[in-house]
């Protein structure tokens, strides 16, 4: 397989299986979590404030104001990307260099 092939190959890898949603009370309440809220058939970012004892949307600025969302499921992020294999996208320079050995 050539250099290029070998490239492509590690670039087109299959991602993690994704998980399944997930009942509400099994979320954790540490972190940030998808979740589904059916009042409004819609998934958003939200965390569970420990304080207030619900869950509040990411970057909602009313979270003390009286607007609730009742979650029903949730599932976990994606991991993030791994710093130190590079974005996976290639520069202009690279993608030059490639169409001129083609």
């Amino acid at each position: 397989m050539s250099d290029m092939a070998e490239e492509n190959a590690a670039q087109t890898a299959p991602l993690e299986p994704a998980a399944a949603w997930q009942p509400i009370e099994t979320a954790p309440k540490d972190s940030m979590v998808w979740i589904w809220h059916p009042d409004t058939e819609d998934y958003s970012l939200a965390y569970f404030h420990s304080m207030r004892g619900r869950w509040v949307l990411k970057g909602d600025p009313n979270y003390d104001g009286p607007i609730y969302i009742h979650p029903t499921l949730w599932h976990p992020l994606p991991k993030p990307p791994d710093a130190a294999a590079g974005s996976g996208v290639a520069t202009n320079t690279e993608l030059s260099s490639a169409n001129t050995t083609l």
